[in-house]
């Protein structure tokens, strides 16, 4: 089974974001748009089986920090 971040990877390069890694910005580095987060937020979603709030985008910069948003609402949603 992929790891969260793996799939996070899997759905930017599908967008055709290159070079990302668990370290990634995702404005910074990898210089997405709002847009684009918003698109990445709605495969994730539907990946996922979760809503993910917008409140989440205050709290993420790396790929490893949505990917641990993620894991958090997947938890509570087992709850």
């Amino acid at each position: 089974m992929k790891s969260i971040s793996d799939v996070i990877i899997q759905e930017l390069q599908k967008m055709d974001v290159e070079g990302a890694d668990l370290d990634s910005s995702l404005m910074g580095d990898l210089e997405l748009e709002s847009l684009q987060i918003y698109e990445l937020l709605s495969e994730l979603e539907a990946v996922f089986s979760v809503r993910i709030p917008e409140r989440v985008l205050l709290r993420v910069d790396t790929v490893q920090d949505l990917a641990c948003e993620i894991e958090k609402i997947m938890g509570a949603k087992k709850k």
